[in-house]
């Protein structure tokens, strides 16, 4: 439970934070951005939820298995977040057009879920080998960092430093899950991560600034070619 409350504080201080500092209305475009993003977070995540009794059930290649539970979860969420990073505009003007100048809050946000995917496959792992000193560790290097970072950013730069805060607590949570990586002997296979990322990276800029195809053309080629 310690891991989760960890958690709680270190994705829910943000919102506090701006609202302390900057007040409501800015407190509200921030909650707003986030709540979008854990919409897209929540991909991966169902992912793990369900790949978690498996590889607990598993008696033997319980590494591979989560390699290939990462590799999926970023396979399903990368074209989706470019997307929502491309459109990021277009995505806040249903909200009304006081929210719209949040697109570069919610493209923070957004690039803080490809880390945290990676994160979460060494957690689950760690938590089917039963040694919860390693989730403790990736949990409390993501919230404290957080903490530190909303209390010292956001004074400073508003929701910008909220947000930014959140994403260096998801790379420290990178951080700290690839040396558990190392413990658990666990690789990754850093060409193939790129190259996932890379598909629909390249894809959405071409049709972005081209003003071709859109998300449609954008989720079925990277399918295609992954």
């Amino acid at each position: 439970w310690i891991p989760s409350m960890l958690q709680i504080i270190g994705t829910q201080l943000g919102v506090i934070a701006v609202y302390g500092f900057q007040g409501p209305l800015q407190a509200g475009v921030y909650y707003i951005s986030y709540a979008i993003a854990s919409v897209i977070q929540a991909i991966p995540s169902s992912l793990f939820n369900v790949f978690f009794p498996i590889v607990s059930g598993m008696e033997d290649g319980r590494k591979r298995a989560t390699w290939k539970a990462i590799r999926v979860g970023l396979a399903l969420v990368s074209p989706i977040l470019i997307i929502f990073i491309l459109y990021s505009k277009v995505i806040l003007s249903f909200f009304g057009s006081d929210y719209e100048e949040a697109y570069l809050i919610l493209t923070i946000l957004l690039a803080s879920i490809l880390p945290t995917t990676i994160t979460q496959g060494v957690n689950v792992l760690a938590y089917a080998y039963g040694i919860y000193k390693f989730v403790l560790i990736i949990g409390i290097s993501i919230s404290l960092s957080r903490i530190f970072f909303y209390l010292t950013l956001t004074p400073l730069f508003g929701i910008l430093g909220a947000s930014e805060a959140f994403l260096i607590g998801s790379f420290v949570g990178l951080a700290s899950s690839l040396l558990v990586t190392r413990k658990l002997s666990l690789k990754l296979n850093w060409m193939n991560i790129s190259l996932i990322i890379l598909i629909p990276s390249s894809l959405g800029l071409i049709s972005y600034y081209l003003g071709i195809g859109g998300a449609l053309i954008i989720l079925i080629l990277s399918f295609l070619l992954y």
